[in-house]
């Protein structure tokens, strides 16, 4: 035991007082400031599974954005189609069929992301054009069962339903974003979603 005593300390350390005292005060710096070190360990850690919950809810609203326009998309892309029948039955004036070509254009052009109030609204405007037209070929009797129109209806109705579901849990998931955000809005930048109407 004594033999180990009687080494030579390590080189960089030697047996003067002023080792001595540098050591003990590393020591007491580290017992100082070692409640602080995991006091900030803890905070980094909260601070990364809070901002981990926001990734997830934002992600969450990007995917149902992306749901949203895949139908809306699906239903544009039937208006054509549409458009060719309502010509036929000569159902809807000329000035209605002019603006269901209209808006299919408008809807090309403009983006879901970058301006989603005026895309909602011009999809209402296709809406009110669609239940105009097949309003009027139910009351008359003209769509027959297993014709071509008939699937046109069952596939827009398909699509309207799925819009109408994923509309209400995308404004549900906004508005559970939009109450997280309020307290973090002037600390961090995270944006505020705007509800489908």
């Amino acid at each position: 035991m004594n033999e180990a005593l009687d080494r030579p300390l390590p080189s960089g350390f030697s047996n003067s007082p002023e080792s001595f005292d540098l050591l003990l005060y590393l020591q007491d710096l580290g017992a100082e400031y070692l409640p602080w070190f995991f006091l900030l360990i803890v905070i980094s850690a909260i601070c990364k599974l809070i901002w981990n919950s926001f990734h997830r809810e934002k992600m969450r609203l990007e995917k149902l954005k992306k749901f949203l326009v895949f139908f809306l998309s699906k239903r544009q892309m039937m208006l054509p189609l549409v458009y060719t029948f309502a010509k036929r039955d000569q159902v809807l004036d000329e000035n209605i069929l002019t603006k269901i070509l209209t808006l299919r254009e408008k809807a090309k052009e403009m983006s879901f992301k970058k301006n989603l109030p005026e895309r909602m609204q011009l999809e209402k405007e296709v809406s009110k054009i669609l239940f105009q037209y097949f309003s009027f070929m139910e009351k008359e009797g003209k769509i027959e069962p297993h014709s071509k129109l008939s699937n046109v209806v069952a596939d827009l109705e398909f699509i309207d339903e799925k819009l109408v579901e994923l509309q209400k849990v995308y404004n549900n998931e906004v508005t559970i974003w939009n109450n997280k955000v309020i307290p973090l809005r002037n600390l961090i930048s995270l944006p505020k979603y705007q509800y489908l109407q």
